[in-house]
């Protein structure tokens, strides 16, 4: 059991670790995170609902999902050719 437990605290670091490589190397990303917090910004300025608020959120994890899968297809690609 201890040893399951290791195993699944080295995966979510090593995940941790690679969002901070993505953060910090690709400029895509950097472009999202500044509109992600405009936005939450406009939101507080705006005073938005919860249901606003759930779909922010939800829609700002799809896109940046959505754009490391994108990078990570890149650097694949780049690696065959």
């Amino acid at each position: 059991m201890i040893n399951f437990i290791k195993i699944r605290v080295d995966r979510v670091l090593t995940a941790i670790k690679g969002m901070f490589i993505l953060i910090f190397s690709e400029a895509a990303i950097k472009a999202q995170l500044f509109f992600i917090t405009l936005f939450i910004f406009l939101g507080i300025y705006f005073e938005i609902s919860l249901n606003e608020w759930i779909i922010q959120i939800f829609l700002t994890g799809f896109v940046l999902s959505i754009e490391s899968l994108n990078t990570a297809l890149e650097k694949y690609k780049g690696t065959l050719f």
